[in-house]
């Protein structure tokens, strides 16, 4: 009879082989090691068979994210795998629920993961949350702009992340969604032996920007840009350019809204936009209590329905910036009749509109928010939207 239960340090081999053979990777010894100690910072847990070996394994990452300015705990699902011989019996779905239930418990108020399919994760309740944008660019393009002072530092991650993490922050509060790194997020995450990175300086040698990119093949490839105005885009922009003589290609990673490339000489190129990561709302209440809507005088009624945490099914009442929660509490409690007012949705649909990938406009005419038109602009009115952005993995 499986069974399901945290892993232990002495079990970490044992998760290291089944994500290995599942992601068809191979560990050094002292990757092996390194990796064993990122395992002893997340919550692992795994069905067992009738012999105590593991059948299938998830791990949840304690993270904070910023939404609309504010960390906000978030549980990050990765290392999801299953060995070859106990695939089809459910143990992922069993997984899943059980996580859903400890983070809930763990007071983490949002779930991110990057899916292996999307249809897949939608069943329990994620949605996409974030796309990844990537510009094409060729030599021709690397024209440098005048009058610039052109003044860049090679940063030395190990000893000045907090310099990197600095600009990072300010970066992030432009959008949502964007993951809040500490100190081991960036030498274990972020760092990379392949890439560089470089910072701009303003005038009074304050760091304005960064940049992370590597160079291969002729292939000048960046990885995060982050300007935080004109000067440093058109720092780190120029810097690219003194490279012309050592690549063809260019590919950089920007945000989906960021109008950078409107100010190139030529702005033409091949721009690719793919789903990227799903975000999930764990706890309702708390989250909704959390989100700065705007104060206005008139109500809004939502109706939410989640089938798989069954603690978010209910009515919530938005008015003059404050929600009152009016829940069910019995699982896959549902109205036997359909409201007569207010919105209904979704949690999947309830998570894409407040972290701002799609508009209440857009999820209506979609037929995923239903209800009277007019109480539907009033929730689209209300509503602080950012757009999401979200440049980290696991």
């Amino acid at each position: 009879m499986s069974s399901i239960r945290t892993v232990g340090e002495k079990e970490y081999e044992d998760v290291l082989a089944l994500s290995q053979y599942a992601f068809q990777y191979t560990l050094t010894e002292e990757q092996k090691n390194q990796k064993k100690r990122m395992l002893e910072r997340q919550q692992i847990w795994a069905v067992y068979d009738e012999n105590n070996d593991i059948e299938s394994k998830l791990h949840i990452l304690p993270h904070q994210v910023w939404i609309e300015g504010q960390p906000v705990s978030m549980g990050g699902i990765a290392g999801v795998a299953t060995w070859p011989e106990y695939r089809r019996h459910g143990n992922v779905a069993s997984l899943i629920m059980h996580a859903l239930k400890e983070m809930k418990k763990d007071g983490h108020m949002l779930s991110y993961l990057h899916p292996f399919k999307v249809s897949f994760y939608r069943k329990y309740g994620w949605e996409l949350i974030a796309d990844k944008n990537s510009y094409e660019l060729s030599k021709e393009h690397l024209v440098p702009f005048q009058s610039v002072n052109d003044m860049v530092k090679r940063i030395n991650i190990e000893k000045e992340w907090e310099v990197l993490n600095d600009v990072y922050e300010q970066f992030s509060q432009l959008y949502n969604g964007m993951l809040k790194r500490n100190k081991l997020w960036w030498l274990n995450h972020v760092q990379s032996h392949s890439f560089h990175f470089v910072a701009a300086l303003d005038d009074q040698q304050q760091v304005v920007g960064y940049m992370m990119y590597k160079i291969e093949n002729k292939l000048f490839e960046v990885e995060e840009f982050i300007p935080l105005n004109e000067q440093a885009f058109k720092i780190l922009w120029n810097f690219i350019c003194q490279h012309d003589s050592m690549v063809n290609q260019l590919s950089i990673r920007w945000a989906g809204d960021e109008a950078w490339l409107f100010l190139l000489d030529n702005p033409h190129c091949k721009q690719t936009t793919f789903p990227y990561f799903m975000g999930r709302i764990i706890d309702a209440p708390a989250f909704l209590k959390l989100y700065p809507f705007k104060v206005d005088e008139h109500s809004v009624f939502l109706h939410l329905y989640d089938k798989h945490c069954p603690w978010n099914n209910g009515t919530y009442h938005i008015k003059n910036g404050l929600v009152t929660a009016f829940l069910k509490g019995t699982e896959g409690s549902t109205c036997a009749h359909p409201p007569k007012r207010g919105l209904q949705l979704d949690i999947q649909t309830l998570t894409a509109v407040l972290l701002g990938y799609r508009s209440v406009k857009q999820l209506s005419q979609m037929g995923k928010i239903t209800g009277d038109v007019q109480e539907t602009e009033k929730f689209a009115e209300i509503i602080t939207q950012k757009t999401p952005h979200f440049l980290d993995f696991f």
